[in-house]
């Protein structure tokens, strides 16, 4: 584009009252030393008037360089030039009692700053940071090519160094590249690395409503909280009626590839509060649920078959109920009931009584593992 040409466009900008620079660009920041700077240090006194020659020194990585005149240590990490420089000149007048020193900081070389992305992220990498503007873990793992199909935003792990240990933050993610959100996540800093993790899934088998394989995303369950046993069945739908609350198993897959089987009474977590009997998950946890062994209805009656207890204690009136009825020339006044430990004769229960004179006392309580069996009278 020749000179004329870029005239007319700039003429055409003002004209139409367009803007030829970027209105989203980011604004820059001040440097700020992050340590690992190499810098001189140079001092004049005022009431001295000599001048002390200036040597070079690197910037720790904490952030401390020596101060003039034997002045000690002092720290400067995250401060900007100007804010280094009276720093030093402060700790130069309180050790020596020096008025006004003339300090000053010539910076030579800046050390790379990088971050580190790991897990479920497009392409693992060591990543710049900018020197002239901040960068959000949005944008982090963006440049990353984002994240992928098997990634848990909502438990991406940030490892910072600290003082004495790393520390590690857990970040909800789940709302960073969401449609007008302005959430983007903690600033950088040099030496982070970010992990995103693949999400917990486990496998529910049996009397389940939604048998299948559950991600931790599908339990709702808050970031950085255990999924438990709970939490899964609830996800999944909850239990069929026909389920066997008192045994539910999970079969866990333990660090050194051992298989562990453990035992919940799911009834006594959810009725009595026992935590005990609610387990944390672990990644690839199975759940089987198998069927309870309900109550047997054989016999003269519309459905027979296994029925289990719905609403409160099971009657026999109940049962034939849930079993359509009594069917044609069934032996209404003597109901056999064999109880499941086969203790004693079995009963015989006179349902006619029971439903036609309204005595109630003699329709029998039953239990999981019981047989009733509805005979044939006469023709």
């Amino acid at each position: 584009m020749n000179r004329c040409s870029r005239a007319a466009l700039l003429a055409a900008c003002l004209l139409m009252g367009w803007s030829c620079a970027r209105e989203d660009a980011p604004a820059k920041k001040p440097f700020r030393f992050q340590g690992g700077e190499q810098v001189t240090v140079g001092y004049i006194s005022s009431d001295i008037l000599s001048r002390f020659d200036p040597y070079p020194q690197q910037v720790t990585s904490d952030g401390f360089v020596s101060a003039p005149m034997g002045a000690g240590a002092v720290n400067i990490l995250d401060k900007t030039l100007q804010e280094a420089t009276d720093a030093i000149a402060t700790k130069v007048t309180e050790a020596t009692g020096l008025k006004n020193p003339k300090v000053s900081i010539s910076i030579h070389s800046i050390t790379s700053r990088f971050i580190y992305l790991q897990g479920e992220v497009a392409r693992p990498q060591k990543l710049s940071l900018p020197a002239d503007r901040d960068l959000s873990l949005a944008a982090a793992l963006a440049d990353a090519g984002g994240v992928t199909a098997d990634a848990d935003v909502s438990q991406i792990k940030l490892i910072r160094e600290g003082d004495e240990k790393d520390r590690v933050v857990i970040v909800n993610g789940s709302t960073f590249f969401r449609p007008g959100s302005s959430d983007v996540g903690p600033i950088l800093r040099s030496g982070d690395l970010i992990v995103v993790p693949r999400a917990e899934s486990f496998v529910l088998m049996g009397e389940i409503v939604k048998p299948g394989i559950l991600t931790r995303k599908e339990t709702r369950v808050q970031p950085g909280q255990p999924v438990r046993l709970s939490h899964a069945i609830a996800a999944a739908g909850g239990l069929k009626l026909t389920a066997n609350k008192k045994e539910v198993r999970i079969v866990h897959t333990t660090e050194d590839n051992q298989r562990k089987v453990i035992v919940c009474d799911v009834e006594a977590a959810m009725d009595k509060g026992d935590m005990t009997q609610d387990p944390i998950l672990g990644d690839g946890d199975q759940i089987s649920v198998t069927a309870s062994e309900g109550i047997l209805l054989m016999g003269r009656v519309g459905q027979p078959g296994v029925y289990y207890p719905v609403g409160g204690a099971m009657t026999v009136s109940k049962l034939i109920a849930l079993g359509g009825g009594f069917g044609q020339y069934a032996k209404k006044n003597s109901i056999i009931v064999v109880r499941k430990d086969r203790s004693g004769p079995p009963l015989r229960v006179d349902m006619r009584a029971v439903l036609e004179e309204g005595k109630v006392d003699q329709d029998v309580k039953l239990d999981i593992g019981d047989t009733v069996f509805v005979g044939e009278s006469g023709l």
